[in-house]
């Protein structure tokens, strides 16, 4: 697939961050360590990007970093991973192939699966669920996410989710940030704007670049992709809030019953 003749790319970002800095566009002239400080900004300006400021109090998630994903269940198995580059459930739900007939699986809080699971052993198609840090975690790479679902699933189910995924850095070989060319200016403005910021300690006319171009990019996504998603706010059932998503099961005689189909 072409890419837009519009689209800017990591040589671009890097090109007028050197510019900016002092060291002319070529690259090919900037010293390692001048060359190190550029890609140290642009990386930031993309970060900075990925993860803008609130705007008029309001945070917005790019619709492009919340790619749709599935999984598979294994019977008598309660706990997956989640992908590497995980950074959180968007919205609060797995749901099942409609096929299946399932309601979707509720998010609660890990306490209340180990709280359910000491008071009953239970197999069955899931229906509640909870997202734990893995514990076989000693630094030499990031912390990774898990589920672990109850009941635990006695079947092969297929769940599907949606969830903020981090992002890798540019590079030669990956050149071109999400979002497409509808961001780059957006996105170049932050990398100058960083910049910016670390060679004057100071805020300036590139950040406020960065700041109406990146109102003008969240316009557009949501406008696209009707995305106007403010974060996980909690969950009834662990916060002890009562309504019709609290209690949705019963308990007779050592047999758990769903009442929400």
């Amino acid at each position: 697939m072409a890419e837009s003749g519009l689209s800017l790319g990591w040589a671009d970002f890097k090109q007028e961050v050197g510019y900016y800095c002092g060291f002319g566009h070529t690259s090919s002239n900037w010293s390692t360590d001048q060359e190190s400080l550029v890609e140290a900004y642009v990386h930031r300006g993309i970060r900075r990007f990925y993860s803008p400021p609130a705007i008029n109090g309001r945070v917005h998630v790019w619709s492009f970093l919340q790619p749709t994903a599935t999984l598979t269940t294994v019977a008598d198995t309660a706990t997956y991973d989640l992908p590497d580059l995980f950074g959180g459930l968007v919205g609060d739900k797995f749901t099942f192939d409609p096929t299946e007939g399932f309601s979707a699986i509720s998010l609660v809080g890990e306490g209340v699966i180990r709280q359910k699971q000491q008071v009953t052993e239970h197999t069955g198609y899931p229906m509640f669920a909870a997202l734990k840090l893995d514990t076989d975690f000693d630094g030499s790479s990031g912390q990774r996410f898990q589920v672990v679902f109850f009941p635990t699933p006695d079947d092969a189910y297929t769940l599907t989710y949606r969830y903020m995924a981090l992002q890798n850095k540019l590079s030669d070989s990956y050149p071109y940030p999400l979002g497409g060319a509808h961001h780059g200016e957006a996105i170049m403005a932050s990398c100058l704007a960083a910049a910016e910021q670390g060679e004057t300690s100071q805020r300036g006319v590139h950040y406020q670049d960065f700041m109406e171009l990146t109102q003008a990019s969240v316009e557009l996504d949501r406008q696209l992709f009707g995305v106007d998603y403010f974060g996980y706010m909690g969950d009834s059932l662990s916060e002890g809030v009562s309504g019709p998503t609290a209690i949705t099961y019963v308990t007779y005689e050592g047999t758990l019953y769903d009442n929400r189909r």
